[in-house]
């Protein structure tokens, strides 16, 4: 039986959702009391009047508007987000259910509004949220995986970086194994499976495999997350492949600053013996015809002796404890004035080739020290070209604002000089590369080399407040390229030169001071067979007594740099005051920071490094004495 007219209007006017009926021409028919409570007009404002009046369609197409009504007068249904308009021009978010049915005798549209301003604000809450977490975790420098299963569900741009990628979209859905190392597999499957387990979880080092399967050393923690309705874990993870690399940098400085200590320390002591060896060997020297059965042993015991010396020169280079002479140099002087001797030590099959910067390269540096660092490079090269090849160095000033070139030397921004030493040779592996610096480590055989010259080259570059970089590939060469502070190069430039002195006997007062019996008493051998009258101290303050005593002038002091209780700078700075103070003539095997620091105060120091011949130490000495007279 069809519902009466009664019956429809109650069910109509008591229907807990507002509905409105509408003809073909958008004209509304009738109205219930919920449509009119929530829309805040009374039934006779809208009876009569347009739907547009009260349903926001503006934010629809037309067209789309109007396939819908026709649509639904063809009998079907169509549901729709909307904005209603209550009478003072509030928009509200409605749910529109449009369906058709038979009214007064013919087709109408029934509108079924709802309020859904609830679930919209949580919508647009829940919106929000997400947008920032995306916002959140796009921007974030930590690289964030999201893993469905065991496939990438999401991935944010740091680890589309971490991984070498171009776009998440090449690596979405791919299995996250295809990212870790094999046999950390085990590990990556344990962290997935634990997903719903909860408490502390902590950072973990694991290896992750980049798109090109390379390497990546990685700290990375998973977590428990819900992601698009499914249970999923979160592996946030950090690339720590460029820290690990100068944590290594650092552990290499640590190992080569103990070693040089350890270095330091031996030289010391080794010099203290060669120089009596030396000495003895001047001694009998001396008094030897050159046709005596023993002067070829002598000789060869000091031509040995000389040798040894080199090689602790080049442990102290490497420990830093030599004393270095800085003069101001223009390091384009250095490289002309060694052409000649660099042409010498490469063969002819090796050319040599410079190229000069046309600015003036002004440096502080010890010119000998400078020389040892270019022979060292050029030997490096010579023997990395057993069949030819060529050796170019290069010089320019360039600028340094932050330090990309080692982790290892201490770095002030500024403009430098640039010292390039390149070579077409075999190259060097990374494994070489890692230990180059290493003393005694050499790629050479047993007895062809002694593993010293980059540790020396290492050593004077950073004694030299420098940086040093070495770019090398197998096949392909190797350049070294030192960076030395850049000077002011409108002040005068020192010059270098050889100064050389016909040895002439002496009958001045000499004060040696050596805490060294030994060498004590090999050096009093040579300067009184060169006339001169020695006195001796075993320390510093004998030393003081004598030169206090004005009845024993002393016209020269000879002091080791080093010694307990006193060392050599400290005797001068207690009688530097006194008006018959005398000259200073320091030597030493190597030198403390502080004591090289102490030196630096006097402008004119006079400074000998152990081991010398006696010939050496009788030319210094008869320089020194008369230039005070001079």
């Amino acid at each position: 039986m069809a519902p009466t007219a009664a019956t429809f209007e109650s069910f109509f006017f008591d229907y807990p959702d507002g509905v409105i009926l509408r003809d073909r021409d958008g004209t509304i028919l009738e109205i219930n009391k919920a449509a009119t409570d929530l829309l805040n007009f009374s039934r006779n404002d809208l009876i009569g009047q347009k739907d547009v009046q009260i349903i926001d369609f503006a934010r629809i197409d037309p067209a789309i508007v109007d396939m819908m009504i026709r649509s639904v007068f063809k009998g079907e249904t169509y549901t729709a987000d909307l904005f209603a308009k209550q009478k003072d021009g509030t928009s509200i978010p409605i749910q529109l259910l449009m369906n058709r049915i038979h009214y007064q005798g013919e087709h109408v549209i029934a509108y079924t509004i709802q309020d859904i301003t609830m679930r919209f604000e949580v919508d647009i809450a829940m919106r929000e949220s997400e947008e920032r977490y995306r916002s959140l975790v796009d921007l974030s420098p930590f690289a964030i995986f999201i893993v469905s299963g065991e496939k990438i569900a999401y991935l944010n741009p740091a680890a589309v970086d971490l991984l070498r990628g171009e776009n998440q979209y090449d690596i979405i859905g791919q299995p996250m194994s295809s990212f870790v190392l094999p046999e950390e597999h085990s590990s990556l499957i344990r962290c997935l499976e634990e997903r719903e387990l909860k408490g502390q979880r902590d950072l973990k080092h694991t290896h992750f495999l980049d798109i090109n399967k390379n390497v990546v050393n990685v700290e990375a923690i998973c977590l428990p997350i819900v992601f698009k309705s499914v249970p999923s874990t979160q592996i946030i993870g950090l690339d720590i492949t460029e820290r690990r690399l100068l944590e290594e940098e650092l552990r290499q400085s640590q190992k080569l600053e103990a070693i040089g200590l350890l270095a330091g320390g031996v030289a010391h002591d080794f010099n203290n013996i060669l120089t009596g060896i030396i000495g003895y060997a001047g001694l009998g020297l001396g008094v030897l015809d050159r046709d005596h059965a023993a002067y070829n042993f002598f000789q060869h015991i000091e031509v040995k002796s000389q040798e040894a010396a080199k090689l602790v020169y080049q442990l102290l280079a490497f420990s830093r404890k030599d004393i270095l002479s800085f003069t101001k140099l223009d390091l384009n002087d250095i490289i002309v004035s060694s052409a000649d001797f660099l042409g010498r030590v490469l063969p002819e099959d090796i050319d040599y080739n410079t190229s000069p910067c046309k600015n003036e390269c002004t440096i502080n540096a010890d010119p000998v020290a400078l020389q040892q660092i270019l022979t060292n490079l050029c030997v490096n090269a010579r023997d990395a070209m057993p069949g030819g090849g060529s050796v170019t160095i290069i010089t320019e000033i360039v600028q340094l604002e932050e330090n990309r070139i080692t982790s290892s030397f201490d770095f002030t921004p500024g403009s430098f000089v640039k010292l390039s030493v390149r070579d077409l040779g075999m190259g060097m592996s990374d494994n070489t590369l890692k230990h180059m610096y290493d003393p005694f480590f050499t790629t050479k055989g047993i007895g062809e080399g002694s593993g010293l010259g980059l540790s020396m080259v290492y050593g004077l570059v950073k004694q030299h407040g420098g940086l040093i970089h070495c770019e090398s590939k197998l096949g392909e060469g190797t350049t070294f390229d030192i960076y030395f502070p850049y000077l002011d190069a409108h002040q005068s430039i020192s010059s270098i030169t050889k100064i050389g002195q016909n040895l002439i006997r002496g009958r001045e007062n000499i004060l040696l001071v050596e805490d060294d019996i030994d060498v004590l008493t090999i050096l009093q051998g040579i300067l009184e067979s060169s006339g001169y009258t020695v006195k001796m101290a075993k320390n510093g303050k004998v030393a003081m007594d004598i030169i206090m005593d004005n009845s024993y002038p002393i016209d020269l002091v000879i002091t080791d740099l080093i010694m307990p209780e006193m060392s050599g700078t400290e005797l001068y700075k207690r009688v530097e005051h006194l008006p018959h103070c005398p000259k200073f003539l320091y030597i030493s095997g190597y030198a403390r920071d502080a004591e090289i620091k102490g030196l630096k105060l006097s402008p004119d120091i006079e400074f000998m490094k152990k081991p010398f011949t006696a010939t050496e130490l009788n030319r210094r000495v008869r320089k020194v004495i008369d230039r005070v007279k001079e």
